[in-house]
């Protein structure tokens, strides 16, 4: 049970990867298999609340009534192992974007942006040890296939359902079980390519993420949680009037559930990017979200 729950958790953890830009964004943390699994297949629904604004001196601000933005994310991603050591994944997310001032309210629906992966297990676990883990390098490509903030055309930038960016990232993932309890770290480098909008010219720095994680395992549920920080650079933006889009950092923290049933995993999981009161210049959200896995044996 603990290695296939595991697997799940390692999905869980990453669905912020595929938030909105609004709501901490820059995560690209991987989907892997595991388990004893040719391939896994996944859909989640979240609701996401932007609950704090923070300035450039590290201020939160709270939202109130007149200035309210809500993102639903629908995520259909699958993994699939082309031999024992070596897998490809694929995410396809659909966004429904909503804000509300003062004087104006907006809604905008979309796809977001497309992301592939490949993992190799550079570590694996072929006898049995107490304290070595099992080690995935991970490399992932996100595709630009939706208006990001550079780009949008409504007023309040509900179109934006993306990032704007072609993005690489190379990562490494550590995991361990030991008898009940799951134990990962996860680690990664990011760059994205200078791009040309209509009238300004952006060219970002590159970022880092990290995440540790644990759960406990009893009989056929996983109780688990995670702390995640997130890093995105200073980004070039060159136009009638050059400027600087300025350095930004998030922590999160995480909880999440879930029930293995015959082949399926049932998910539910929660985040938390205000919980310590550490981040800069970005935005704040709390997420609800849902989750169902099919897995598909070796």
């Amino acid at each position: 049970m603990g290695i296939r729950t595991l697997t799940f958790l390692l999905l869980i953890i990453s669905f912020k990867s595929f938030g909105a830009s609004c709501c901490g964004g820059g995560v690209i943390m991987p989907l892997l298999i595991t388990g004893d699994y040719r391939a896994q297949f996944n859909f989640t629904a979240s609701n996401s609340a932007v609950t704090y604004s923070v300035g450039e001196d590290g201020d939160f601000q709270k939202r109130d009534g007149t200035n309210q933005e809500v993102i639903n994310t629908f995520t259909l991603r699958g993994a699939y192992q082309i031999s024992d050591y070596l897998q490809l994944g694929l995410s396809l997310p659909l966004q429904n974007s909503n804000k509300r001032t003062l004087n104006r309210e907006e809604s905008s629906t979309g796809i977001g942006d497309i992301r592939l992966q490949m993992a190799y297990e550079f570590l694996p676990e072929l006898s049995f040890s107490f304290w070595k883990p099992r080690g995935f390098i991970f490399l992932n490509q996100i595709f630009p296939t939706s208006r990001s903030t550079y780009d949008s055309i409504d007023p309040l930038r509900t179109d934006a359902h993306g990032g704007g960016f072609f993005k690489t990232s190379i990562g490494v993932g550590l995991v361990k079980i030991i008898k009940t309890m799951d134990f990962q770290a996860m680690g990664e480098v990011h760059q994205g390519i200078k791009r040309s909008f209509d009238n300004i010219t952006v060219d970002p720095s590159g970022g880092h993420s990290f995440l540790l994680g644990a759960g406990f395992n009893p009989g056929n549920f996983r109780f688990g949680s995670s702390l995640l920080y997130s890093y995105e650079g200073i980004a070039e933006i060159n136009g009638q009037i050059n400027s600087k889009a300025q350095s930004r950092y998030f922590w999160e923290l995480g909880f999440n559930v879930n029930y293995l049933i015959d082949g399926f995993s049932i998910m539910a999981y929660y985040s938390d990017q205000s919980f310590f009161g550490k981040a800069k210049n970005t935005t704040l959200s709390k997420t609800l979200g849902i989750g169902l896995m099919k897995f598909i044996e070796l």
